[in-house]
């Protein structure tokens, strides 16, 4: 469950930090080796909203075990592509408010529920995400719902402008996150 609303925070900001590792209780790709025999290590990404790490296989510098040729739900050894840099198991730390708490504080939003065939450019950060499931918030109450929606913005400043983690985690393949609050996306759509 992600959470988009254009509510202005003072200036505190959260501050985010995300791994990937290999742990036991995640589905992802649960595996000690990557699909080019590199060993998977656990790698801090961003801690604390400061970048110290990055993903790598062996083709863009010294392996991290990120070389992947199948895809989260994809079993061991099924080999559909040829080899990219993907997570393991990409955790976004959860944070201390609850979904209510967060809509409660809440402006002028949108809580989104589900999203359906995204697209993202993993150069520049682009995107566009299809709303499915998502409800109006207005003055920390839901008053309608979003169906059919186009959400698009920037992964890199979305990171920037989150105003909330949520303290809820959920496994969506080889990514878990919380649900997160944050201003900068632009709706497209009724």
């Amino acid at each position: 469950m992600i959470f988009c609303t254009s509510w202005v925070l003072n200036s505190l900001r959260p501050i985010i930090t995300i791994t990937d590792y290999l742990h036991p209780q995640n589905f992802g790709l649960c595996s000690s080796f990557d699909d080019e025999g590199s060993p998977s290590q656990k790698k801090t990404l961003i801690r604390e909203g400061v970048l110290r790490s990055f993903m790598r296989d062996s083709f863009t510098g010294d392996s991290t075990g990120n070389g992947m040729r199948r895809n989260s739900t994809d079993a061991q050894n099924i080999y559909n592509s040829a080899v990219s840099t993907k997570p393991m198991n990409m955790i976004v730390s959860p944070g201390r408010y609850s979904v209510d708490g967060i809509t409660a504080q809440t402006d002028n939003g949108i809580l989104v529920e589900k999203f359906a065939w995204p697209e993202a450019d993993p150069l520049t950060g682009r995107f566009g995400l299809e709303i499915r499931c998502g409800y109006i918030v207005r003055k920390g109450k839901i008053t309608g719902t979003v169906n059919n929606a186009l959400m698009t913005g920037n992964m890199i400043d979305l990171l920037g402008s989150i105003e909330f983690i949520g303290n809820d985690l959920e496994n969506l393949g080889c990514v878990t996150v919380p649900t997160m609050s944050f201003s900068g996306a632009e709706l497209v759509g009724n």
